[in-house]
Parts: C-alpha cells; sequence; structure tokens
C-alpha cells in the first residue's frame, strides 16, 4: 500500500510468484499519488508501455474504503520496479517512493 510515512510504499520490496495478484491500496498520506512501472536504470521515469494507475487523491484523515490499484505478475523471474510519478510540489520519487517486485 501507499504508506502512512507522506513518501514510501509498504512494503517496498517484495517477492511474488507467477500469477499473484499484487495490490497498491492507496491510503495513509494525503495528496494524488501514483504507482507507475519503471526501471532500475531509470528508477524516476515511465517505462513505455509500462502500467500505471493514473493519479489516485487520498483525503486526508480518510478511514476508507481506500482505492486501490492491481497488477498481475506475468513473469516471476524478472524485477517490476515502480515509483510515484507526483511532482508537484516535489518529485515523490526522489523522496524515496519508489520499490521493486521481486528484486536481483
Amino acid at each position: 500500500g501507499i504508506g502512512s510515512n507522506p513518501r514510501t510504499y509498504t512494503p517496498n520490496s517484495l517477492q511474488a510468484s507467477q500469477n499473484d495478484i499484487i495490490q497498491f491500496v492507496f491510503s495513509g498520506s494525503p495528496g494524488l499519488h501514483s504507482v507507475t512501472q519503471s526501471n532500475f536504470e531509470n528508477p524516476c521515469q515511465p517505462l513505455p508501455g509500462g502500467f500505471s494507475s493514473g493519479f489516485v487523491s487520498v483525503s486526508s484523515g480518510s478511514q476508507g474504503p481506500f482505492m486501490a490499484y492491481e497488477i498481475r505478475i506475468v513473469n516471476a523471474s524478472q524485477p517490476i520496479w515502480y515509483y510515484c510519478a507526483q511532482t508537484n510540489p516535489e518529485a515523490h520519487c526522489l523522496s524515496g517512493m519508489s520499490g521493486v517486485i521481486n528484486p536481483p
């Protein structure tokens, strides 16, 4: 999920198997956030053809239900890098809002 720490995913690293469904739950830090696929070489840039939730609004003090975005693991042997594409008022990715599924 989107963590309670303003610029984190919790967890920010995890192992997944073939056909697992990974659910990103937008809770915690208020504002607009996303989960956008990237790669190791360019961790804060969208991967062409990769997934993106688009921006999801998280309300201050919200108790849910929370918006969620899901992806299916189609190749468990390859890492999947992701980040928050929000850049206003600062780049969330540069503040540490990034992660990886099946790290190398």
